[in-house]
């Protein structure tokens, strides 16, 4: 049941209270939607999935999953609006993007493996 409310609660969540992190690149609004649609949304979704990933494990805590689901997805969303807010070439802020997100996953793999195995992994 906590699953179910926690779920449904990350969907509104990310669907009506998230800005579209494409509008900040693209002036056009249709084009911003179209491109969230296409790109963004599996994008995020896998980013945010494989992240959750690292420290939620299946058979766990689903409740967890999901909550740890929607902080990755924010942070993800988080780091486009702040770039699209610094960068204006495309293409550049992908790069930009591809290399925050290297960082990230280097830096939750060594949380998570501080956690787990102590001090000696880092």
């Amino acid at each position: 049941m906590l699953y179910a409310i926690i779920s449904i609660s990350s969907i509104i969540i990310r669907n009506f209270y998230l800005p579209n992190p494409f509008e900040e690149i693209l002036i056009n609004k249709g084009q911003a939607l179209s491109l969230n649609f296409i790109i963004g949304e599996p994008l995020l979704y896998v980013l945010s999935f494989t992240m959750c990933g690292i420290f939620y494990n299946k058979g766990g805590i689903s409740a967890l999953g999901s909550l740890g689901y929607l902080f990755f997805y924010f942070v993800n969303t988080a780091i486009i609006i702040i770039l699209a807010k610094l960068i204006s070439n495309l293409i550049l802020l992908g790069i930009i993007y591809a290399i925050i997100i290297i960082i990230v996953y280097v830096i939750i793999f060594k949380i998570r493996n501080y956690f787990k195995y102590g001090s000696r992994s880092l």
